[in-house]
């Protein structure tokens, strides 16, 4: 999923479907959802993943309905389920 020589995107407004019902789990989704916004891209941890999965405006979909963040690596979409996330962090090289 992470392709090192892919460049940070740009910043801007991250693509939702469907509406926040789980404000407890949503609330940390959201600041991950904020993140990929300011910053163009936010590595994921999941508990059923190994390593960091990268979420980029652009390619990713936060499906609130659905409960999942559905990632496009170039080929398909990959669905991650909001609730096994972990914790999130932006690469140092994508701070603007």
């Amino acid at each position: 999923m992470g392709d090192s020589e892919l460049q940070p995107a740009d910043t801007g407004v991250a693509e939702s479907e469907g509406f926040i019902n789980d404000c407890s789990l949503h609330n940390r989704i959201g600041m991950l959802k904020n993140d990929v916004e300011r910053h163009g891209e936010s590595h994921v941890t999941f508990e059923h993943v190994d390593g960091e999965v990268e979420v980029r405006l652009g390619t990713s979909v936060f499906d609130w309905n659905g409960n999942v963040i559905r990632v496009y690596d170039g080929d398909q979409y990959h669905n991650f389920a909001m609730d096994k996330y972990v914790t999130h962090e932006v690469p140092m090289d994508v701070f603007h």
